[in-house]
């Protein structure tokens, strides 16, 4: 409820939309697939999300610019790009203290070097898929 939310490598906008429908005050998408991105932009006038603001730039891009700060975090970039190290420290200055922050990833989870702020809550595997919910903590 009345969560600041970021989608990093939005993808389907599945997770953002889901935020939204349960009471987020907003979501940030960064997608830099322009099809993707349009098909995002379509769905978010069609659900009338004033509340959602669609980037469509790469991560890389986009996190050094934003000014916001986020209670909730999705990171799922990619697998085949191996990005989670480096998406992960650019998204660290834009959770808040206490924030939560939601991994998937094609490996363990201790392989991927997240922050040393970043406490694990818990994770699962399903199949091949591995995924982690973690809390900023303060340094």
């Amino acid at each position: 409820q009345n969560a600041h939310v970021l989608d990093i490598c939005t993808g389907s906008g599945a997770l953002g939309f889901e935020a939204l429908s349960r009471g987020a005050a907003s979501v940030y998408m960064i997608e830099p697939d322009k099809t993707q991105a349009r098909f995002l932009k379509d769905n978010i006038q069609l659900l009338k999300a004033q509340n959602c603001h669609l980037i469509n730039a790469t991560a890389q891009q986009a996190l050094p610019r934003l000014k916001e700060q986020f209670d909730v975090v999705f990171l799922d970039p990619p697998y085949s790009l191996n990005l989670w190290q480096e998406l992960a420290h650019l998204a660290d200055i834009h959770i808040k203290n206490n924030g939560y922050i939601y991994v998937e990833a094609d490996r363990d989870l201790s392989q991927l070097h997240l922050p040393a702020t970043w406490q694990q809550v818990k994770t699962t595997k399903a199949g091949t898929v591995h995924a982690g919910l973690y809390q900023k903590v303060s340094e």
